[in-house]
């Protein structure tokens, strides 16, 4: 996002930089769990049935077929289900990183 510059300014004009202290705050003011996924994480390269992962993946293809289960899906569902099924993994395991 710093490379493209009208992106970041976009964005830091909306205040995204508070997203997550404030959604922490208020999980954390419901009684819930506020996890954050690593950002190098490849939920979009990752088929979320076999867990198989492509090389690479530009922006412009937005559904790819895993070669060995043949699942089609859009890249965001399989990206959302993925960092939901990464969030699961670390809760089990007991370490996550938390927003900072």
């Amino acid at each position: 996002m710093v490379r493209h510059h009208n992106l970041a300014k976009a964005i830091r004009d909306c205040s995204w930089g508070m997203f997550c202290p404030m959604l922490k705050y208020k999980a954390e003011w419901q009684g819930k769990t506020y996890r954050e996924v690593d950002r190098f994480f490849p939920s979009f390269k990752t088929c979320h049935v076999c867990l198989n992962q492509v090389g690479s993946l530009s922006l412009n293809i937005r559904t790819w077929t895993c070669v060995y289960c043949q699942t089609t899906d859009d890249r965001d569902i399989k990206g959302a289900i993925n960092i939901r099924n990464e969030a699961l993994r670390s809760l089990s395991l007991g370490k996550a990183r938390y927003c900072l």
